[in-house]
């Protein structure tokens, strides 16, 4: 198997490499579909740094790391979204910021910070930036060194949600490279736009399979304007080590708001935070258990392959894959990425 890794500068460096090659594994969103001899080779130092700081009980062990049904195409490349890592353009009075996707989002909240601006995106119980707040902040390992492309293909949930919405909320537009190398561009640059197809939000939670976003349009928002997170948090996370805990173990568990209260008591101690007014549960789910069947809802693991995430929706599945052929027939994008296609 022949491993190539690609750094673009550009939008238009990043477009000719697809174009030229078959198979592509995208950025922060590649480990969920890189081919399994490749992530054999990495897992042990993922092992390594999510165990850092976790007492001896709650250490993973690197065969938890689930790579045995990723696909394994003879070669493919590998693209870094790091060198596209700038704001293009910023307006404090528009509040509106556009951002290569390959900047941190941690970065990126510390360049807004300096206009006394934000994303409202976080896991705290308290003000985001509350510096004399006594609360516990499990906030922090949403807020590091992921890039911006990682939170636009996974589209979390985040404990702001309920009160300041998600990324689909927050992006007005985007510039994106698909499969055939084509740079399409899709939204608006202002907040009060009524033209046209919403059609970058159908690529934000995909997971890279339909296209590699390089660019994003945000609204953003005054920091004094944030309210407090309503996330509700366990004994044990407040006890401590909350965020390694968090950052190693979690599944994330999205239900209808009616079998929210199902959901929790199958849980049970191991609910870690929650949020009822979105139907989510952060908990402590290993990647080889079983969710509870509940129709319409989601769950999402850390290293899993195929089974990392799981839709309970047949006419969710239906209309992701029937989006993929139409994006990405040839599967060069990400394949695998969803274990669906």
């Amino acid at each position: 198997m022949v491993v190539r890794e690609e750094c673009p500068k550009s939008t238009e460096e990043l477009a000719e490499v697809v174009r030229r090659e078959q198979t592509v594994i995208c950025g922060a969103s590649g480990p969920f579909s890189m081919p399994t001899p490749y992530l054999e080779a990495i897992r042990s130092k993922s092992t390594e740094r999510l165990n850092r700081g976790l007492p001896d009980d709650l250490k993973l062990d690197s065969s938890e790391i689930d790579t045995s049904q990723l696909p394994a195409p003879e070669s493919y490349v590998h693209i870094k979204m790091s060198e596209l890592s700038s704001i293009t353009k910023l307006s404090k009075e528009d509040l509106v910021v556009s951002v290569q996707a390959g900047m941190s989002l941690g970065r990126l909240q510390d360049e807004l910070a300096e206009h006394d601006l934000c994303l409202p995106v976080s896991l705290q119980s308290g003000y985001p930036g509350q510096e004399d707040s006594d609360e516990f902040d499990a906030g922090t390992w949403l807020m590091d060194i992921n890039p911006l492309e990682w939170y636009v293909n996974f589209d979390l949930p985040h404990g702001n949600e309920s009160l300041h919405g998600s990324w689909r909320d927050w992006i007005l537009g985007m510039t994106v490279v698909l499969a055939d190398g084509t740079i399409a561009k899709a939204g608006s640059s202002v907040v009060k736009n009524v033209a046209g197809y919403d059609l970058h939000r159908f690529l934000i939670g995909a997971r890279g399979t339909l296209g590699i976003v390089t660019e994003l349009t945000l609204k953003v928002l005054p920091r004094k304007t944030l309210l407090p997170c309503p996330v509700q948090f366990s004994p044990k996370v407040r006890a401590g080590n909350g965020p390694a805990l968090i950052d190693a173990k979690i599944g994330i568990h999205r239900v209808p708001r009616s079998e929210f209260q199902q959901a929790m008591e199958f849980y049970g101690g191991r609910a870690l935070a929650w949020d009822s007014e979105t139907g989510t549960i952060w908990a402590d789910l290993n990647h080889d258990e079983s969710s509870p069947g509940i129709s319409g809802g989601w769950v999402v693991r850390r290293f899993c392959g195929p089974r990392n995430l799981e839709v309970a929706d047949p006419a969710m599945v239906k209309l992701m894959r029937r989006a993929k052929e139409v994006f990405d027939p040839g599967h060069k994008l990400n394949p695998g990425a969803m274990g669906i296609f």
